[in-house]
């Protein structure tokens, strides 16, 4: 938009008390229009010209995750922020994933969500960032890296080495980071790898050994989230960028929350690094221009993002996976023969990857499960017309030798064994997951 100032913000939320202070907050810059419930909000969005949403997700009639669903399926590009009661990473990024751009916790901090708002308005203009691929790097790593630098650059992540080389679409990254300690004397012939794969990334390496790489930067292993974040905003700065200088007891706030993100808390946080918790609240706030709270919670969210999406594409892996030896076993289709339509629908579930994390997205975890559940009930009416000497049937020209469908079948359901131990992995992972549940 050429103005945000003129934007007009449609606010939606039955409580007439957080509707009064939001027009209090707003009424300043931005036409400030109310709805109460779901049917008001989408009257809304039909008779007027909406630039941004501020959505509450429990309403008296309907709920806001209805409001977010209406728009996605009618495909509108009005960025929501969701301010909500509940205090959930699962929620929060329940919420995200099916089309709101932020996540605001009740009660909210005036000055962070004004912030929010006009940054969110801004970054409708659009603008090409560069994008930073982290390798190897811990979550609370790649979360802390994307909230600093969310306004400078696109930050995405690869779990291993082995994910970054076998991306089918490999992103156009200007910068690499990746850990090398874990690699040990096989370091040094990673390097040739990377640099054919990213050829126009510049480098910056994390090692535990005094050896010399040609990088831009090394860092000794391990390697902290400010001195990732002086390394990376030297690579994406530009003319005009604000450079923030962090004084000791923010570096040491951001480096403690980047691994302990998901148990985080005022008063967890004073006992590791010393400090009265307001204190640390306030320090952190006049250098950072966030709240400690809001910055938490936005860690929280995108580590609660990333492990949602990852499961979801598993269960999306799953369906395609048994959709294409349900299509090669049941319908004696050669692999990989299958129609453009099927193609279309799933190799990109089938080979995960970058394109799968851009394509995945948008849906909660019922849509994935539900296609799954579909898959799973044809293969199983499929198999229900089978007889053993079907079963037992060899292809002499399956890719590993000769093959019967018994041992294909049994690699498809170890195939899912894997994947289950994973996405209960990433399920136990989740900001605020208790223990011992799956």
């Amino acid at each position: 938009m050429a103005d945000p100032a003129a934007a007009t913000i449609l606010v939606v939320d039955d409580d007439p008390g957080i509707r009064d202070a939001l027009h209090v907050i707003l009424d300043d810059d931005y036409q400030v229009i109310d709805a109460v419930d779901r049917d008001e909000a989408l009257a809304a969005l039909a008779s007027k010209k909406v630039d941004l949403i501020l959505l509450d997700l429990i309403l008296g009639h309907g709920d806001g995750f209805e409001v977010l669903e209406e728009c996605r399926e009618e495909q509108k590009k009005i960025p929501i922020i969701i301010i909500s009661g509940l205090n959930n990473a699962w929620t929060a990024a329940t919420a995200i994933r099916m089309g709101a751009v932020d996540y605001v916790t009740k009660p909210f901090d005036e000055d962070d969500l004004l912030q929010l708002i006009s940054d969110t308005l801004m970054s409708r203009v659009t603008v090409r960032n560069p994008t930073v691929l982290l390798v190897g790097l811990d979550l609370g790593i790649y979360a802390s890296l994307a909230v600093l630098l969310r306004h400078q650059c696109w930050v995405t992540r690869a779990e291993t080495l082995l994910d970054a080389l076998t991306l089918p679409a490999p992103p156009r990254a200007s910068l690499l980071v990746i850990d090398l300690s874990p690699l040990g004397s096989s370091a040094s012939a990673t390097l040739p790898r990377l640099r054919k794969h990213f050829p126009d990334a510049e480098l910056v390496v994390i090692d535990s050994a005094e050896r010399s790489f040609a990088a831009s930067t090394v860092l000794k292993a391990p390697a902290q989230v400010t001195d990732l974040h002086t390394a990376v905003r030297r690579h994406v700065a530009t003319a005009d960028t604000v450079v923030r200088q962090y004084g000791a007891r923010v570096r040491s706030i951001l480096d403690h929350l980047g691994t302990c993100y998901a148990e985080a808390s005022a008063g967890r946080l004073a006992r590791a690094i010393g400090g009265a918790p307001d204190s640390l609240s306030v320090g952190f706030r006049e250098e950072t221009g966030l709240s400690l709270k809001a910055y938490t919670t936005a860690l929280r969210i995108e580590a609660a993002k990333w492990l949602l999406l990852e499961a979801g594409a598993l269960l999306l892996h799953l369906a395609a996976t048994e959709t294409y030896y349900s299509m090669h076993t049941f319908e004696s289709k050669a692999w990989d023969s299958w129609p453009a339509e099927v193609k279309k629908k799933w190799d990109i579930p089938m080979e995960l990857g970058e394109p799968a994390r851009k394509a995945i997205k948008g849906n909660n975890l019922d849509y994935y499960l539900n296609i799954l559940h579909e898959t799973r009930e044809h293969s199983l009416a499929e198999f229900k017309k089978r007889d053993d000497s079907w079963l037992l049937a060899v292809d002499k020209d399956w890719p590993w030798g000769p093959t019967n469908n018994y041992c294909k079948w049994f690699h498809v359901c170890e195939h899912e064994s894997n994947h289950n131990g994973q996405i209960k992995f990433l399920a136990k992972r989740l900001p605020g997951a208790k223990a011992g549940k799956e």
